[in-house]
């Protein structure tokens, strides 16, 4: 461990990144297909597209029903208080909504993050293999998701295609 800290240093993590990757290498077809499939189920943002379509629908019906209100509000002068009381409703349901056209718009855009690095991940295995004699940090940055380090120090590598790896 790094001295003053709980975290063990890099060396370690390094090295048993190593081991990490023989152990894909030894099954490095199932590993590509685990992966493949992943990339294929990511590459289809059909029901995110659909959402997000219905989303923009919803806005522009919003607004439109916000425009009819302030045009009959024009025309047949309501209440100062019923105004201000439908316009402020009409600007929180605009509010909810952008937030969740955004939320959606987000899980797509992190979809197809996920699904840009295993392709990547895919390619470099298909044509470099995986056997590594010292650290590679481009396969790390592909392969690797998170580490968690236990308590005994043992490391848990979660890579991108959601495989855990104890080492």
């Amino acid at each position: 461990m790094d001295e003053g800290s709980r975290m063990p240093s890099t060396r370690p993590i390094k090295k048993r990144f190593i081991e990490v990757c023989d152990r894909v290498a030894a099954n490095r077809n199932d590993f590509i297909a685990s992966c493949q499939q992943i990339v294929d189920m990511l590459s289809d943002t059909t029901a995110l597209d659909r959402k997000i379509e219905a989303q923009y629908i919803y806005l522009n019906g919003l607004a439109s029903a916000m425009q009819q209100f302030i045009r009959e509000n024009a025309m047949h002068p309501q209440g100062e208080d019923f105004y201000d009381t439908k316009l402020a409703e009409y600007e929180k349901q605009r509010i909810e909504g952008e937030t969740r056209l955004k939320g959606l718009q987000s899980q797509k855009a992190a979809r197809l993050s996920r699904k840009e690095l295993l392709d990547g991940l895919v390619n470099v295995l298909e044509e470099n293999g995986i056997l590594i004699d010292k650290f590679d940090e481009r396969l790390w940055q592909l392969m690797v998701e998170k580490v968690v380090v236990g308590i005994e120090g043992e490391l848990t590598f979660t890579l991108r295609n959601g495989m855990e790896i104890e080492v």
